[in-house]
Order: C-alpha cells, then structure tokens, then sequence
C-alpha cells in the first residue's frame, strides 16, 4: 500500500523495481483507477541483489514477510516473472473474466497479475486504440461471448481466444475514425473520475461517454459490413 510504501523508505535504486500494481477492480472499460497498490518486480536479477543487501530496505521488509511467500523463488523472488516488456511498453490491459468487455489503455507503466492478460504492439500497420475499439465495442461483446469459455454469468477469455478475434483488415483513414473515438472516450472517462457521482456534471460527462461509445459502434459495424439484421443479432 502507499502507506508501507513510505514507511519502508525505499533509496533510488530500489525505487526502480518498485512498480504500479493494478488489481480487477481498478480497470474498467476504457479508463484505470488506480488504488495505490505497488509490487516489488523481483526477478532473477533483483532477487539477487535483495539478498546481497545491494536492496537493504525491501531485504528488511520482506524478511518480515517471508513465512507468507509462497513464490518458488522465496523469500527475495516472485513465481515465474515476466518479461518487463509487457508492462513497461504501451499496451492494452485486459480482464481475463468478464460479464461484458472492459479493454483500457495504458502508457503509464502498471503491472498487473495473471488474471489480466495484455497486448503490445507487434504489426506497426495496426494501431492499439484501433484495436482498443474493436475489443470494447458491442461486436467484440458478441463475439466473446459466442467464442469464449461459460464461468458462470460471465465468460473466461484466454490467450487461444485472444488470437482468434478477427481483427478487421483496416488503412490508417479507417483505423483514425475509430482512434480519434476511443481518445475522446479515453478523455472523458479521465474528466469522469474527478466528478462527483451523480452531479449535473457527472451526468453529462457519463452521456457524452455512453453517446461516444455507441459511435464506436456504428463504425464497428460499417467497418465489418454488419447489415442492420446482423446488428440486431449484435445488439440482441
């Protein structure tokens, strides 16, 4: 927490492997609320370093801590890292379990947990935000829940899922459309968080979202071909 994170007091060089750290409840669709949650990123090398004592102040914290570690890297270690790559580049963050699709963007570094998976930019011809829209959008809602696994009231998507949605074959005039959508929606969610709940201003900042969001739509469909018969399937 914020509040262990002062008081350990953390130098420089351990400040750089103390991490962002996002938990299911804080991404929504299109936005991140952070709740000041951090993670100590201990791969091979830093585990290393912590017990050399080159990491004094997190050595001593998780000496504390070590009957709780149950990482096959204890006490110093986390299980199986990843790469840093996938979080220290810009990607998209999204819910391996969900009711309904809740992709956001992020440029800001977080980590995020196995219940998370994320994508990072492989084919430079495609845009993450172009993609962002198309995994928000009522077609994506649809399509996941037709492809993905049944939990219960909601559907569990994993990476196999991932990799067969079917990315519409888009130029940089058409990904823009749905670019310059998903910003404004990106921008909006951001005004949204500093409102109070419920205020006049809350309430219109939440329409202009929920109008932008079916924007998305419509330029999902048209990009798909979707003739009004499919949308009704979308939608129904």
């Amino acid at each position: 927490s914020k509040q262990e994170l002062n008081s350990l007091n953390p130098n420089q060089n351990e400040k750089s492997v103390i991490k962002k750290y996002l938990n299911n409840s804080d991404v929504k669709k299109y936005c991140v609320d952070f709740s000041n949650e951090y993670l100590i990123y201990s791969d091979k090398e830093t585990k290393e370093k912590i017990a050399k004592g080159i990491y004094p102040n997190l050595k001593t914290h998780l000496d504390k801590v070590r009957q709780f570690i149950t990482s096959s890297n204890a006490p110093y270690g986390l299980h199986r890292p990843r790469e840093s790559r996938f979080f220290e580049e810009s990607k998209l963050i999204c819910k391996g379990m969900f009711l309904s699709p809740e992709f956001c963007f992020d440029d800001e570094k977080y980590y995020v947990g196995f219940s998370f998976s994320v994508i990072i930019e492989k084919d430079k011809d495609y845009d993450l935000k172009y993609l962002l829209g198309l995994l928000n959008s009522s077609f994506g809602e649809n399509w996941f829940n037709v492809n993905g696994k049944k939990r219960g009231v909601g559907v569990d998507i994993g990476v196999a899922v991932f990799r067969n949605f079917p990315v519409c074959k888009a130029n940089k005039v058409q990904q823009k459309l749905i670019i310059v959508l998903v910003d404004e929606i990106i921008s909006l969610n951001k005004k949204l968080q500093k409102m109070e709940e419920n205020s006049n201003e809350w309430n219109k900042i939440k329409s202009e979202i929920e109008k932008t969001d079916r924007k998305i739509d419509e330029e999902v469909y048209k990009l798909y071909g979707l003739t009004e018969e499919e949308v009704k399937i979308v939608e129904g």
